[in-house]
């Protein structure tokens, strides 16, 4: 062998460790394809409008492993105190389902048949009251679920984009003439999701986005609202809307109604609002109370709505 090519040899030897050292240093769980961290990894995110806003949205995390039969076996647990990671390393190979919920606070909680398995796997609405039957506003929830296996000898990362599970409704409310003088104003909604499932059975599919069933009640979202300026607003977080699911609007004083029920669907179908077609609900409306008690319904500015159209006020 030639001097040089021996030379040449023992720099490559000698470079080789650092090279790999940089190698492993350089491993970014941000990189999707990059798998040299040698971990099999569920990854969490929520892409919305070519942009992933995981930690805008997301302040708590839970994840349920379920098998290939749907047997529920244990919760999981975030990588390193990352939310948006969950190390599957403790897994045997199989096949699994990751059911991921963010944000779920005390607004719902795990229907006790979880345990009977994924199939009936659900979430139910908190804060029932058994005389009147209401509960307050709830939770920005956001919602996965995922099929993976995990396969002897190969390490891989699995993504799962969350879901947007909730509504929120901002509503104001003003008067031609002065409003009543105490502070005793209530908003209601009439209707709304009481439940949702878990198993993404029967899930609505939109731009890639998978939505779970809600299933629809006559419950009623009860807010108390304080004046400011003359007027009131609030807003009200709930299930998912569907475009054949949308509730109606009640406003109250001291106990007594103010106005008749307004059912919103009317509005939605005029203004061509379709809560099955947008992958954030998020909208805004203002309620004018005219001197002769008539009230008109406006679209409010800054509602997040890809169909919106200009104009539209509607009577009742």
């Amino acid at each position: 062998m030639s001097k040089s090519l021996i030379n040449r040899f023992c720099l490559l030897y000698l470079f080789l460790p650092l090279a790999c050292i940089g190698i492993t240093v350089s491993c970014s769980l941000d990189d999707d394809r990059d798998f040299c961290c040698g971990q099999n990894m569920m990854r969490y995110t929520f892409v919305y409008a070519g942009e992933n806003r995981f930690d805008k949205v997301v302040s708590t995390m839970e994840y349920f492993l379920f098998d290939e039969r749907g047997s529920f076996l244990r919760m999981m647990g975030a990588y390193n105190g990352d939310k948006s990671r969950v190390s599957l390393e403790s897994l045997s190979p199989g096949k699994y389902t990751l059911v991921g919920l963010a944000n779920r606070g005390d607004y719902t909680s795990p229907h006790e048949s979880m345990r009977e398995g994924l199939k009936s796997c659900c979430l139910t609405v908190n804060g029932w009251s058994l005389q009147n039957r209401v509960f307050g506003s709830g939770d920005p929830m956001y919602w996965s679920i995922a099929d993976f296996e995990i396969k002897e000898g190969e390490r891989k990362m699995f993504v799962s984009n969350l879901s947007h599970i909730h509504c929120t409704l901002r509503i104001r409310v003003e008067w031609e003439a002065l409003p009543p003088s105490s502070d005793q104003f209530y908003f209601t909604l009439s209707g709304l999701g009481q439940e949702v499932a878990m198993h993404g059975n029967g899930a609505l599919h939109y731009e890639g986005y998978k939505y779970p069933m809600v299933e629809y009640a006559q419950n009623t979202a009860y807010v108390k609202v304080t004046m400011r300026q003359l007027a009131l607003e609030e807003q009200i977080i709930s299930l998912r809307y569907a475009d054949d699911h949308i509730p109606t609007f009640r406003l109250w004083h001291e106990n007594k109604p103010i106005s008749r029920p307004i059912d919103l669907k009317r509005a939605f179908q005029v203004w061509k609002w379709r809560p099955d077609e947008a992958v954030i609900q998020e909208y805004s409306i203002r309620l004018y109370i005219r001197a002769d008690g008539k009230i008109e319904v406006h679209q409010g500015l800054g509602a997040s709505v890809n169909d919106w159209i200009d104009g539209g006020t509607i009577g009742f």
